[in-house]
């Protein structure tokens, strides 16, 4: 089980990958832009995940 506490560097990533993909929210896609543009690394298994959002 998971504890509840600060949120590590790989959750914030897939968190900034996934509302890239979603662009559900404008302030958040435009941060997650911002950060992709970059450069980024995206694991093979978070692309795999990402094709069922």
């Amino acid at each position: 089980m998971r504890r509840a506490g600060p949120a590590s560097a790989q959750d914030i990533h897939g968190v900034l990958f996934g509302k890239a993909i979603t662009r559900d929210d404008a302030r958040q896609t435009a941060a997650a832009e911002s950060f992709v543009a970059k450069g980024a690394w995206v694991p093979v298994l978070a692309l795999t995940e990402a094709t069922g959002v």
